[in-house]
């Protein structure tokens, strides 16, 4: 003799099916999007790391990692800072923050979202977190500051006039010279056309001038 029960699990395999493929489109968005995803857990205090966060800090995919071996790639100027967020995040607090890291002796900025994570009793069990490397956008962005640095420098030293200009003769920045030379102060001219500050006889070649700037990219 034998005793058969059946129960129909249609509705429980489709929404395992849907969680498995839900979870695999996760997983190709965050290798598609180059993020790395961790996970501390406060009570047992193992720490998991995606397999695309191990590739990004340079660490081996299976190995055991501690939160010293991570604080051990940190830029040591950066390392209280990330501390003081982390415990923060202990706390039940979100952030996002910056900070660097030395991989293969190569500096390399990082951006990071932390969050903790809560059980129905209010008590703490784990907080994670993205990381994403910005280091090529990082070094335009320092870049870009250290030119308009430079720029900056060029316009408020030079002792020659100088007036930078859309091709529509609108002024966008003069240099001290100017206000000193038309007394006009910088946020008057800012916004006008050059004509506001060439005298009458000599505004009828303005419009040449810009016309030959828009034909050879230089004029005199």
């Amino acid at each position: 003799q034998f005793l058969a029960i059946q129960n129909e699990i249609t509705e429980r395999k489709e929404l395992e099916r849907k969680l498995v493929e839900s979870k695999y489109k996760l997983e190709q968005a965050m290798e598609i999007a180059a993020f790395g995803v961790w996970e501390v857990n406060t009570i047992s205090g193992e720490i998991f790391l995606s397999k695309e966060l191990r590739e990004i800090y340079d660490l081996p995919v299976d190995a055991s990692i501690t939160l010293d071996h991570i604080y051990n790639l940190i830029h040591p100027d950066d390392v209280d800072y990330v501390k003081e967020v982390i415990i923060k995040a202990t706390k039940g607090e979100k952030s996002e923050l910056e900070y660097r890291l030395i991989i293969k002796g190569e500096e390399r900025y990082m951006v990071s979202n932390i969050a903790p994570s809560f059980n129905k009793e209010g008590e703490l069990v784990t907080f994670f977190g993205t990381v994403k490397d910005i280091t090529e956008r990082k070094i335009t962005e320092l870049a870009l500051k250290q030119s308009e640095e430079e720029k900056a420098a060029v316009l408020n030293n030079a002792q020659a006039v100088i007036c930078l200009h859309d091709l529509n003769g609108i002024i966008i920045d003069v240099n001290p010279v100017v206000t000193k030379l038309t007394g006009f102060t910088k946020e008057e001219l800012t916004g006008e056309s050059i004509e506001k500050i060439i005298v009458p006889e000599y505004r009828g070649q303005f419009k040449y001038y810009l016309q030959e700037i828009a034909e050879k990219q230089t004029a005199s």
